[in-house]
């Protein structure tokens, strides 16, 4: 039960013909947050709607007739005064209690975060299919994993949401436009499983009609966001058509036809209206980006989490780590720290090898753990770690580098690293490659190749964010970085091939033949691995000579 003032907070319910439902939803909301702003917008009723709200002593706003769900939702969104509001349907589906969960995921420092139903959460097998359909779609059009895209029930900063209020429609799709207008402008969105109970009353949604309206949502957005995702797939199929055509007109006819010089040209021409949409939403995008660049709030982290939280993706890594650098068991406990923890999977299963064999630090500048067991966590603000000198056997800094900011947070966060370990310890360092074709942190082609200073517009033209907050290193930036903190090093490209050609159940033919070259000829293409992975320390004292 909340029992604290929570004065930040403002829980916004659409309501049509729902007062039967609130006659018992309002009074466990109020009793669950006595302190939360509730505001109930009434949305044309014909029940007793707005009697149930003055019975309840709840702020009703009260329209002359039905505008529509999303339209609802925005007169809330105005009307609110918390700096975190939570919409939730106003039909009995969604827990009160639930609404911590949400709070509890945006403290992590997310900017949203919706509620995700599972199978037995949706509205009939229809509807459950319709909603994997979007999920799926969605999920294509903006690069990230839509768990539910239809969700009503979900906490947002206020500040983020307003910058879209204009985009929304004011029917029931407003879930879809908000999610993937938050994925496009790289607000951090979270998805947390939660139950939801069968509605009271008649659903005001129209499966076919308004199912028909969330497709075309999703195309509006990813057009106002992304065109070539829409146009370049058009193209590409108008070309294959035109090929495969020209191919059995040339066998059965042997000519060119009319009909492939059509099929062509469409594809050329769909291809070429996709490229001035593009630089059209990268003006409108980046000039909307620049306004908000101009004036940033005062709490507004510089650089954006990028950690990779899922935990299969991370536990062979953690091998990896653990081969490469051969943490073995020793005859004390041996002190191992990560930097920039992440999901905190790699430290827990480094703090798991042995029956108190490692005894394992974690810290990060944003809590985003997703395993809390085994390791001792500590936040901290920039690359000054809070431990003693030549405190830890192991130091792991694994695809940090590039987010601590310029050459000399870099420097710094080496030099850290290098005063925490021991004289007889080992570091690893894994960092990408600035010559990736495709940028792994953002998804865009050449994106860390281009000049520093075109990379912000870069991403802002292409609808992932306001500015590029990454700094990839080149082979040579990163031995000099080492140098200038003088530690000696080794790059361990060979070595992580083999490790993973062991570590995998079924390696690709690529990943073999590379195993199979010379090992001086993989020292020569170090250059060209996606991911520079060195281990480190300090060098061993001089031995003087006294005699």
């Amino acid at each position: 039960m909340q029992t604290e003032p929570d004065v930040r907070l403002s829980i916004v319910l659409p309501a049509k013909n729902e007062a039967v439902a609130l006659v018992n939803l309002l009074p466990k909301l109020k009793q669950a947050w006595p302190s939360a702003e509730i505001i109930v917008v009434d949305d044309g009723s014909t029940d007793d709607t707005a009697a149930v709200c003055a019975a309840e002593g709840v702020t009703a706003l009260r329209r002359p007739y039905s505008m529509g769900n999303g339209a609802a939702i925005k007169a809330g969104a105005r009307a609110a005064g918390g700096e975190v509001l939570v919409f939730m349907d106003a039909d009995g589906q969604h827990d009160p209690a639930s609404i911590q969960r949400l709070l509890d995921r945006l403290e992590e420092g997310y900017d949203m975060v919706v509620g995700a139903r599972d199978w037995s959460g949706q509205a009939g097998v229809g509807r459950g299919l319709a909603n994997g359909l979007y999920n799926w779609l969605a999920s294509r059009m903006t690069g990230f994993d839509v768990k539910d895209l239809t969700s009503g029930f979900r906490a947002v900063r206020a500040d983020k949401f307003r910058e879209f209020l204009h985009l929304l429609p004011n029917g029931f799709s407003y879930p879809t436009t908000c999610t993937m207008a938050f994925f496009r402008s790289a607000y951090a969105v979270a998805y947390e499983p939660i139950p939801v109970a069968r509605r009271v009353g008649r659903s005001h949604i129209r499966p076919l009609k308004d199912g028909l309206r969330f497709l075309l949502i999703i195309f509006k957005i990813a057009t106002l966001y992304s065109p070539l995702k829409l146009f370049v797939p058009a193209a590409a199929a108008f070309f294959a058509v035109g090929v495969g055509y020209y191919a059995y007109t040339y066998v059965t006819e042997h000519r060119f036809t009319n009909m492939s010089a059509l099929l062509f040209s469409a594809s050329v021409i769909i291809f070429l209206i996709g490229l001035v949409s593009e630089q059209i939403t990268g003006l409108l995008y980046q000039r909307r980006g620049d306004r908000a660049m101009q004036a940033p709030p005062a709490s507004e982290p510089v650089r954006l989490p990028h950690a990779a939280l899922d935990v299969g993706g991370r536990l062979p890594k953690a091998e990896k780590i653990v081969r490469l650098l051969g943490l073995q068991p020793a005859g004390r406990p041996l002190r191992v720290l990560e930097v920039g923890t992440g999901s905190g999977v790699i430290a827990q299963y480094i703090a798991g090898r042995g029956e108190g064999a490692f005894e394992v630090d974690a810290v990060d500048v944003i809590d985003q753990r997703t395993v809390h067991d085994g390791y001792r966590f500590t936040p901290v603000h920039d690359t000054t770690l809070p431990f003693p000198d030549a405190h830890f056997d192991a130091v792991i800094s694994n695809h940090v580098i590039e987010h601590v900011g310029d050459r000399a947070d870099q420097a710094a966060h080496l030099r850290e690293l290098g005063r925490v370990l021991r004289a007889d310890g080992v570091g690893y360092l894994a960092v990408p490659s600035r010559w990736q074709v495709i940028e792994p942190h953002y998804r865009l082609a050449f994106l860390s190749w281009l000049p520093r200073r075109w990379r912000s517009a870069y991403v802002r033209a292409r609808g992932k964010g306001r500015c590029y907050d990454c700094e990839p290193l080149r082979l040579p930036e990163l031995e000099a970085l080492f140098v200038r903190n003088g530690l000696h090093f080794e790059n361990l490209f060979a070595s992580a091939l083999a490790v993973m050609l062991h570590a995998e159940p079924s390696p690709g033919p690529m990943l073999r033949c590379a195993a199979a070259l010379p090992m001086r000829w993989l020292q020569a293409l170090r250059w060209a691995s996606p991911t520079h992975i060195y281990r480190f320390g300090k060098p061993a004292p001089a031995i003087r000579d006294d005699a």
